[in-house]
């Protein structure tokens, strides 16, 4: 987390606003870049997090490279539901549904299966813009290689409250 704190080039980066203007081109409103982070997503085939959204309140979007190739499944693709992001209706199901077996309310383990998602295998260099409203994993079965990736967090700038960012039991 927070590795432009760490590394001269992603700092330039970070600064740049490079990033945030790939989204501002789709999106449409003015965004924040939050952290960049290096994610190491090891082998597992039984423990993967599955389907969820990251945030039940604010929209949040990600931009991934990865940094080695992910070329088949075994691999542990970025996967992604496409049009969850408006699936209301499902979410809130899931809310109560989670807080009634008080799992994370973010959980997406109604509704959502691999037959309905789309999985990106690219090689290394590959970027991913993510709206994270949408319902996503990593590829549950990765049982080949390990994936790196850059990770970009970001929100819309009218959300940006200038606290320092976070991830996991203080994110929204």
């Amino acid at each position: 987390m927070n590795a432009q704190e760490l590394d001269p080039f992603l700092n330039e980066l970070f600064k740049s606003r490079k990033i945030e203007s790939l989204f501002e081109e789709r999106v449409g409103v003015p965004m924040k870049l939050q952290s960049l982070t290096i994610q190491l997503d090891g082998l597992d085939t039984t423990t993967k997090r599955g389907y969820h959204i990251d945030s039940a309140i604010l929209p949040n979007y990600k931009a991934f490279i990865y940094l080695n190739d992910v070329e088949k499944t075994g691999d542990g693709p970025y996967t992604l539901v496409p049009g969850s992001h408006r699936h209301i209706l499902r979410k809130v199901v899931n809310f109560f549904y989670n807080a009634l077996r008080n799992r994370p309310i973010t959980d997406m383990s109604l509704f959502y299966s691999d037959s309905k998602a789309s999985y990106f295998l690219d090689k290394a260099g590959k970027l991913i813009i993510s709206c994270q409203q949408c319902s996503h994993k990593g590829w549950s079965y990765q049982d080949q290689k390990s994936r790196y990736n850059l990770i970009a967090y970001l929100i819309e700038a009218r959300h940006d409250t200038g606290a320092p960012f976070t991830l996991g039991k203080n994110a929204y």
